[in-house]
């Protein structure tokens, strides 16, 4: 009577909980209580990135027209820029 199953599964891959128990600890804090009040902290933050939808798939994009084009003629004014850096022949 717990939680839906499907969230059950999230939560239980999300924590790590198939490789075993989950344990957070901490002792940044003098006080026993504000240690414990970090660790639910941190809990909390690790069921919410648990429970948050998986991110969309990325659909890999390919340049379009124009930007193709831009790029052919930024090559051309390179090598045109770099044509100049030549030597004058020996016929000139």
């Amino acid at each position: 009577m717990g939680l839906p199953e499907n969230i059950t599964l999230r939560l239980r891959s999300g924590l790590g909980l198939d490789a075993g128990p989950l344990r957070i600890t901490s002792q940044e804090e003098r006080l026993l209580s504000r240690n414990r009040e970090i660790c639910r902290q941190r809990l909390l933050e690790r069921v919410i990135a648990a429970l948050a939808p998986p991110p969309p798939a990325r659909r890999p994009s390919r340049p379009g027209p124009t930007a193709r084009a831009q790029r052919i003629a930024g090559k051309r004014r390179k090598g045109s820029i770099k044509q100049l850096r030549k030597p004058p022949s020996a016929t000139d």
